[in-house]
C-alpha cells in the first residue's frame, strides 16, 4: 500500500498486478516542507453527498491507536485509519470460496460510518469526507462485484455506493474527483494518496475492459506518482554515489554454441519445470483445498490486537434497529416427503431438516459411474422430479457436491474437489431445466472436506460419496 510518510514509510510504485506493500524504512528521508498537513481541496466540483449525518462515538470508549498516528507530521491519517478495511478488502478479493457477503456488507457499513464519526482521522469537512467515502465504496463495491461469486450475488442492489452516496456505479466520477485533486495536490495530497491507494489496490472503474484500459490506468498512476512524490519531495537515492558500469566481452558457453541451441535448451528445461510442477500442485492439491475449506468456514471478520479497539466501536454504534426482512420460512418437508416416500424407503435419498436449511441428499452407489462427473441416466428423472417439485420456489437453491478421500491419480478430473465441483455442476442442470428462470441454483464442490462418517473403509466412503442440495428457510 502506498502509503506515504515523512520517516516511517516511502512511496511504492506499483503496477496493476503488484502486490499490496507496506515497507517501513527506519531512518528514511524526511519530506521537506509541511505539504501533508495541507488542508484539503476546496473545489468547485461538487462532492458525493453523504446520506446521512456521521453518527456519534460513543462515550467512554478509547478511539483507535491510528487516529493518533495521524496527528504524526508527514503521514496519511486517512490510509492510517482505514488500513484494517483495506486490509480486509485484499483477503475478500483472493478468497477462493464465497465468503458471507452480508457480514461483510454490515462490516463494510459499520466501519466507513465509524471513520465518518471521528472525522477520518483528522477532522475532515463533510466535502473530503464524502471525497473519502465515494473513493472507498468505489473500490470496496467493484472489488465484491467482479469476483465470480459476487457477480452473482445481490451486492448490486445494496452497494456501498447506493447505501451512502445513492448512486450504482462509481467507475467515471472517481476519475473525474482524481483529475481535479491533481490540478492542486498540494491541497488534495491526502486525497491523492487515497485515489492513489485504490488505484494500486486493482480499481479500474470506467477502463475496465477497454482498448488500452490497464496502459492508460498505468499512466495515469505514474502521474499521480510523480505528483505525490513531488509533494513529498520525496527522492531516490542511489546505492552507491560513483558506480560505474563494466562492460567486458561475452565469454563463457555462449561463444561456442549457436543461439538456437541455447533457445531450445532452455525452453525444454522450462517444460519440464512446468509439469513437475502441475504434477506436484494436482499431488497436493486436495490437501491445501481441504484446509481452505475449514478456514472458509470460519467468520470473515476477524479481530486481532491492531483492530481490537474498533470493533469494540463499531459493534455499539452499529446498534442501529433493522427492518425484519426475513420472509416466512417453507416447509420443505411437508413438502418433498410424500412424493419422494418411494426414493426415501429405497435409501436412493433423505431428507434432513435443520433450523435454516433443509438437505435433499443424493447417496446412491450408482448415481454417477466410476469416475464420470455426468449423473447416471436412471437417475435423471428424480433430479427432474425434484426440480418439479421445486418449480415454484423464490430462494436460492444451492447443489453441494461430496467425495471421499481417495486420491484422483487418472481420467479427466485431476482431484476430487475439481470431481465434487463436476458432479454438483451436472445435477445442477438438471434442476435449472425444471425450474423458473428467477430461481438461482449455485453448484459447489468441497471434495471430502465435510464426510459424515470416518473414510475408513469402503461402506464409509460409499456414504460420504453423495449430492446434496441445501434449500434454504
Amino acid at each position: 500500500m502506498p502509503i506515504l510518510c515523512n520517516q516511517k514509510k516511502v512511496i511504492q510504485r506499483m503496477s496493476m498486478d503488484d502486490r499490496t506493500v507496506i515497507r517501513p524504512t527506519p531512518g528514511g528521508r524526511r519530506p521537506r516542507g509541511n505539504a501533508a498537513t495541507s488542508p484539503p481541496a476546496q473545489a468547485p466540483l461538487r462532492a458525493p453527498t453523504p446520506v446521512a449525518p456521521p453518527i456519534q462515538t460513543p462515550p467512554n470508549v478509547p478511539t483507535q491507536t491510528a487516529f493518533s498516528a495521524g496527528e504524526i507530521a508527514g503521514c496519511n491519517p486517512i490510509l492510517t485509519l482505514i488500513t484494517p478495511l483495506l486490509t480486509l478488502v485484499g483477503k475478500v478479493k483472493l478468497a477462493d470460496q464465497h465468503p458471507n457477503l452480508d457480514e461483510f456488507h454490515r462490516y463494510a457499513v459499520d466501519q466507513i460510518k465509524y471513520y465518518q464519526s471521528i472525522s477520518w482521522g483528522f477532522e475532515a469537512d463533510a466535502e473530503t469526507s464524502s471525497y473519502i467515502s465515494y473513493a472507498l465504496c468505489s473500490l470496496v463495491d467493484e472489488t465484491v462485484q467482479n469476483t465470480p461469486w459476487g457477480l452473482n450475488s445481490d451486492w448490486g442492489r445494496k452497494s456501498l455506493l447506493i447505501t451512502f452516496h445513492q448512486e450504482a456505479w462509481g467507475g467515471e466520477k472517481f476519475f473525474q474527483f482524481l483529475q481535479h485533486f491533481m490540478q492542486r495536490p498540494s491541497a488534495s495530497l491526502m486525497l491523492l494518496e487515497l485515489y492513489y491507494t485504490c488505484l494500486s489496490l486493482g480499481f479500474e472503474g470506467e477502463h475496465r475492459g477497454k482498448n488500452n484500459g490497464r496502459h492508460n490506468l498505468d499512466i495515469l498512476k505514474d502521474d499521480v506518482y510523480v505528483a505525490i512524490s513531488r509533494q513529498r519531495n520525496t527522492v531516490d537515492i542511489a546505492l552507491s554515489p560513483a558506480w560505474v558500469g563494466i562492460s567486458e566481452e561475452a565469454q563463457g558457453i555462449n561463444r561456442h554454441l549457436p543461439l538456437w541451441i541455447i533457445a531450445v535448451g532452455t525452453a525444454a528445461i522450462l517444460l519440464i519445470t512446468y509439469l513437475l510442477l502441475m504434477w506436484q500442485i494436482n499431488t497436493f492439491s486436495d490437501i491445501s483445498m481441504t484446509k481452505l475449506a475449514i478456514a472458509g468456514r470460519a467468520e470473515v471478520i476477524t479481530v486481532d490486537p491492531s483492530n481490537l479497539e474498533q470493533m469494540y466501536l463499531v459493534e455499539e454504534v452499529s446498534a442501529v434497529p433493522q427492518l425484519d426482512l426475513i420472509k416466512q420460512s417453507v416447509d420443505y418437508v411437508e413438502l418433498l416427503s410424500e412424493p419422494l416416500n418411494q426414493e426415501v424407503s429405497d435409501g436412493i435419498v433423505e431428507i434432513i431438516d435443520e433450523e435454516t436449511i433443509t438437505r435433499v441428499r443424493l447417496r446412491h452407489a450408482k448415481l454417477f459411474a466410476s469416475g464420470s462427473a455426468n449423473v447416471s441416466k436412471g437417475f435423471e428423472p428424480l433430479i427432474a422430479k425434484i426440480g418439479e417439485l421445486l418449480t415454484d420456489l423464490d430462494k436460492t437453491i444451492l447443489v453441494v457436491g461430496h467425495s471421499d478421500n481417495i486420491p484422483m491419480r487418472s481420467g479427466r478430473y485431476t482431484s476430487n474437489w475439481a470431481l465434487s465441483t463436476a458432479r454438483a455442476e451436472s445435477v445442477q442442470r438438471l434442476l435449472i431445466s425444471e425450474l423458473q428462470p428467477k430461481v438461482k441454483v449455485i453448484a459447489e464442490g468441497v471434495a471430502d472436506s465435510d464426510p459424515l462418517v470416518a473414510n475408513n473403509s469402503a461402506e464409509n466412503r460409499a456414504l460420504n460419496r453423495r449430492v446434496e442440495i441445501h434449500l434454504r428457510k
